[in-house]
C-alpha cells in the first residue's frame, strides 16, 4: 500500500464519512451533558439506557420467543435486567433449553438460580 499524501487523505475522508453521525451528535452535545456522561456511574448509565430502549421499544420485547411481549415500565424485579429482557437476550441460555425439542417433554424446571 502506497501511503501517497493522496491516498492518506482518501482514508481521512472516508473515516470521516464513516464516522459522521457520531461526529454529528458530538458537535451537538454540551459540555454539561458531557460532564454528565462523566459523572455517571455504570448502574446509572445502566438504568438510563434500559429507560431509551424501553421507549424506543415501546415496552415490546425485539428477539426471541418472546418477541412482541409487552413489559411493564417498572419490572416487578430487578430493573437492570430490563434492558435484556427487551433485547430477548435475557436468560437466553435456559429459554432456549425450554423451547428445545431435547425438553419439549419434561413437565418441570427446577430453577436453582433464583435468589
Amino acid at each position: 500500500m502506497d501511503n501517497t499524501p493522496l491516498e492518506l487523505d482518501n482514508i481521512i475522508e472516508l473515516e470521516r464519512e464513516f464516522f459522521s453521525d457520531i461526529l454529528t451528535t458530538n458537535a451537538n452535545i454540551t459540555p454539561d451533558m458531557k460532564a454528565a456522561f462523566r459523572n455517571e456511574t455504570i448502574a446509572e448509565r445502566r438504568q438510563r439506557l434500559c429507560r431509551e430502549l424501553y421507549q424506543e421499544f415501546e415496552g415490546r420485547v425485539m428477539e426471541g420467543p418472546f418477541r412482541g411481549l409487552f413489559l411493564e415500565p417498572t419490572p416487578a424485579w430487578s430493573a437492570s435486567d430490563q434492558c435484556s429482557m427487551l433485547l430477548g437476550t435475557y436468560e437466553a441460555e435456559v429459554v432456549a433449553l425450554l423451547f428445545s425439542p431435547a425438553t419439549a417433554h419434561r413437565d418441570h424446571l427446577v430453577n436453582l438460580g433464583g435468589g
